[in-house]
């Protein structure tokens, strides 16, 4: 938060507060003023209990994927893959792990910052007719929601998600691109190549973590979508799939950093397939 004091809201005479809660729920919370004329109050409340949660779910997607038996290779045929193992050439547990939680707590954070620069809660207040906690956006609302939403306000609702969503993706995959990226690697075609497919494996890693955090967030409950927006937030499956199209467009443009020149199709298939692992360890592992 310090940092983005320095670099941005110092800038506007704003201010950005990160606060801490013990609360044992999975959640998150962004908060802004509702004056939006003002210089923008922006404060977002993370849980520890969040924090613990994504680890422990970083250690039981690596186990997942490298038990004797494995749970998706089934699934891998059905989809047709060859190789029905889902390897890591440059992440070994405690990397793999570390990168994970990594992923998904920037993600969670990257998501809330989204609400405040675009200024949700004005949005839900001005299109969505709400007069509720105008002040606060509460992602724990995804699981156990008390909110009694109109089909109109679902909609605003749904739409703001989704666009905090790319704010946090874009957000992300630039900060994945700028640790994978070195002056030094310009003229070593060797090494180039080397860190493209390290940043290949870490968008793949942070597309395993959001899909886990979306499930997550979405608590024990149906993974069919609804045919229309009911709720606070829109079903993990529509989520995930908006967020595989967006990645899947960022790592084939972004590749030709690293002069790799995969296909779309390629790059698709890449990320479907640990996509799809992240979705099958939900499925047999948490919905009971």
């Amino acid at each position: 938060a310090a940092d983005m004091n320095i670099a941005y809201y110092e800038k506007i005479f704003g201010e950005l507060k990160v606060s801490w809660r013990t609360d044992k729920v999975f959640n998150a919370r962004a908060r802004s003023n509702i004056d939006i004329s003002n210089p923008p109050e922006h404060e977002i409340t993370l849980f520890y209990e969040t924090v613990i949660q994504i680890y422990k779910d970083a250690e039981k997607f690596y186990e997942f994927i490298n038990g004797p038996i494995s749970k998706f290779k089934f699934l891998f045929k059905t989809l047709g893959y060859e190789d029905e193992s889902l390897k890591f050439e440059f992440h070994q547990k405690e990397h793999f792990i570390n990168n994970f939680f990594a992923a998904g707590i920037t993600y969670l954070f990257g998501h809330e910052m989204g609400h405040l620069v675009q200024e949700h809660t004005h949005i839900r207040n001005k299109f969505g007719k709400y007069s509720g906690k105008d002040l606060e956006i509460d992602e724990g609302e995804a699981n156990h929601s008390n909110l009694e939403l109109t089909d109109e306000q679902s909609i605003v609702w749904h739409v703001t998600e989704l666009a905090a969503d790319y704010e946090a993706i874009s957000w992300c995959l630039y900060e994945i691109l700028r640790h994978a990226v070195d002056p030094s690697i310009i003229n070593n075609p060797i090494e180039k190549e080397e860190r493209g497919r390290v940043f290949f494996e870490n968008t793949l890693i942070f597309s395993l973590a959001i899909t886990c955090v979306h499930f997550r967030f979405n608590g024990l409950k149906v993974i069919d979508a609804p045919e229309y927006p009911s709720g606070s937030h829109p079903h993990p499956i529509l989520r995930i799939e908006k967020n595989v199209l967006q990645v899947v467009s960022g790592l084939h443009f972004l590749q030709k950093v690293f002069d790799i020149n995969m296909s779309k199709a390629e790059v698709a298939k890449y990320i479907n397939k640990g996509v799809q692992a992240a979705n099958l360890l939900w499925i047999s592992e948490y919905i009971k």
